[in-house]
């Protein structure tokens, strides 16, 4: 069995009490895969590719964390790192750092040193990312008791890995906890990269995401307004195309301080404003069957497509699709439209044409019932939509830089805790 103080190769220097850049900064610990201790940190797997481990550390202190990233020596004993990566956590929180900055992050063999670390630490406010890091075994009833804030994240195409579901089954009382399903259909390799998909997952973790449940984030003061003032909807008007003459009832009601939207009958709530260059944060749910439902942007003539829909560009959030864009007599442009949109001839933005632009990965939405965060940025003719911290669609060229905003009642029941508008300066 190794001792492995005495092989541990620092990428960045690890002290007892390690010092952090600024006051509370984010510190991350992040645990490499198997292969880096085996071949080092230019690792190259044949099935795979580079593993980037530096890229990897470079993009986790990109916004401000401390990361603490060692190199393994080869056969690492798993439950002894694991209690050395406990003792850094406990070290951390004697130096003054709040145990809910620190998150330590783990892949394949670095997730299960993560998982083990978990059931360690007794902090319930320390977070951890599990990569790819669960197996079979993990869920059994001599497995271990998992504890804190976790976010388990894998891909659907990787055999290497499972859910972390029967972990998180038996976890110690308190534990927070959800699960992100990939499919970038890269199998083991999807974490050798620091890919979007993933990295956003992670550090909307370390910088505080809250999982189902949590309550919403306030804004910081100045950041921006709220497009809901929890009492009525002045601001916005109405729009429910029915036969003339028929008294139909608003689907848009202001409940507990959240927009309740039922579904029926179909139609849109638009700003009275027009709205150019900004990010619109909105917190939504399903509270029912899983539905459909949007938020448009650049909107302006009223029921230009099917008497229904407003001239715009949809940004999509049914269950399982959130994030696709729907040109509604406007257009955009992706990267891989014939593989996005179909076949170019079918391309339009009227009735009967290919209109639906697909997300570039699912599996980040929650589980039905519990809130997601979604983050439209419009800016100039590009808009970009996060997920749940995930980059799931970018378009350029947009047809329209401005318009009202819209939101859908489309079939199915959807609140919104959250509408929060920042202007945001046109990119040079």
């Amino acid at each position: 069995m190794l001792t492995i103080l005495a092989f541990v190769l620092p990428l960045v220097a690890v002290q007892a009490t390690p010092r952090v850049r600024e006051a509370h900064a984010p510190v991350v610990i992040y645990l490499h895969g198997r292969i880096i201790e085996e071949q080092g940190a230019n690792a190259v797997s044949p099935e795979f590719g580079p593993y980037a481990f530096r890229a990897i550390v470079d993009s986790l202190r990109a916004g401000g964390a401390t990361v603490l990233a060692d190199l393994r020596p080869a056969g690492t004993d798993m439950d002894r790192y694991a209690a050395r990566v406990a003792g850094q956590v406990d070290s951390l929180i004697r130096a003054g750092v709040p145990a809910r900055r620190i998150t330590v992050v783990g892949f394949s063999k670095g997730g299960l040193i993560a998982v083990l670390a978990s059931a360690r630490v007794q902090r319930p406010d320390v977070r951890f990312v599990f990569l790819a890091g669960c197996n079979t075994e993990l869920g059994s009833s001599t497995g271990p008791r998992v504890g804190g804030r976790i976010r388990s994240v894998i891909e659907a195409s990787d055999s290497l890995a499972s859910s972390c579901r029967p972990l998180f089954a038996r976890a110690r009382a308190g534990t927070v906890y959800d699960e992100y399903l990939l499919h970038t259909g890269l199998k083991h390799g999807t974490f050798y990269q620091p890919r979007a998909e993933w990295l956003g997952l992670v550090r909307s973790w370390v910088y505080g995401g809250t999982a189902a449940g949590s309550p919403p984030v306030a804004p910081a003061a100045g950041e921006g307004r709220s497009l809901l003032n929890g009492k009525d909807l002045a601001g916005w008007h109405v729009d429910v195309p029915a036969a003339p003459n028929v008294r139909v009832r608003n689907p848009f009601v202001v409940q507990g301080a959240r927009l309740s939207v039922l579904g029926e009958p179909p139609g849109h709530l638009i700003t009275d404003s027009v709205f150019r260059d900004y990010r619109l944060v909105a917190e939504y749910r399903f509270p029912g069957k899983p539905g459909n439902a949007g938020i448009l942007v650049h909107a302006s003539t009223p029921r230009a497509l099917y008497t229904m829909f407003p001239k715009s560009i949809e940004v999509q959030m049914e269950h399982g699709n959130a994030g696709d864009f729907w040109c509604i007599v406007e257009d955009i442009t992706v990267p891989n439209m014939e593989r996005r949109r179909g076949p170019r001839a079918q391309w339009g933005i009227t009735e009967g044409k290919g209109r639906r632009i697909a997300n570039l990965t699912d599996g980040t939405e929650r589980p039905l019932g519990q809130w997601n965060r979604m983050v439209i940025e419009a800016v100039g003719r590009s808009i970009k939509v996060w997920v749940n911290g995930v980059l799931v669609n970018h378009g350029t060229n947009a047809t329209a830089d401005r318009g009202h905003i819209a939101i859908q009642s489309e079939g199915s029941a959807v609140e919104f805790r959250l509408l929060q508008l920042t202007p945001v300066g046109p990119k040079p």
